[in-house]
């Protein structure tokens, strides 16, 4: 029950830290940074209890947002096999 309010803390304060971030004209990225500073648990004030518990949510955040990015990112350099490619897309013999 503790990790769900400590859940519950956190996503509104995303949504208001994505909200404001973006009336300010900056990315969202930034205003969720801020709010995971103000409400981490290192900090005074509304801080989240159930560490261990948001500490593995956050690692299962961020390797969804860096899968998200490079999901977006679809260059012929960033392709692995781009060196040994050819120009019709099929791969040349060394």
């Amino acid at each position: 029950m503790e990790l769900i309010a400590d859940l519950t803390l956190v996503l509104a304060a995303a949504l208001v830290g994505g909200f404001v971030a973006h009336r300010v004209g900056q990315p969202l990225i930034v205003g969720y940074i801020v709010v995971g500073v103000i409400v981490g648990p290192f900090t005074g004030g509304l801080t989240v209890r159930h560490v261990e518990g948001i500490e593995q949510l956050a690692e299962l955040g961020v390797a969804l947002l860096l899968f998200s990015l490079g999901s977006r990112s679809r260059s012929a350099s960033s392709h692995p096999f781009a060196p040994w490619r050819s120009r019709e897309g099929r791969c040349r013999s060394s």
